[in-house]
């Protein structure tokens, strides 16, 4: 973010600062929870189909409430 935001500047006349403080907040949302949750659902498909999707839909959890961060920050 800020090795893009002079080019933003430059080309767009305008910088998002708000996009700082949302992948601050979001980007460790995604990646560590949600994404570990698919790929553990993902081995977990191979042995226990039902508890895959238990983790899975702790995955979705996490994936609103990073959402629900970035309409907040916005």
């Amino acid at each position: 973010m800020l090795g893009t935001a002079p080019l933003t500047a430059l080309n767009f006349n305008q910088v998002a600062f708000v996009g700082i403080i949302a992948n601050a907040v979001v980007v460790p949302i995604m990646g560590f929870a949600a994404t570990i949750a698919g790929l553990v659902a993902a081995v977990l498909t191979f042995i226990w189909e039902p508890l895959a999707r238990v983790v899975l839909l702790a995955g979705a959890d996490t994936l609103r409430a990073s959402n629900r961060a970035c309409g907040v920050v916005r």
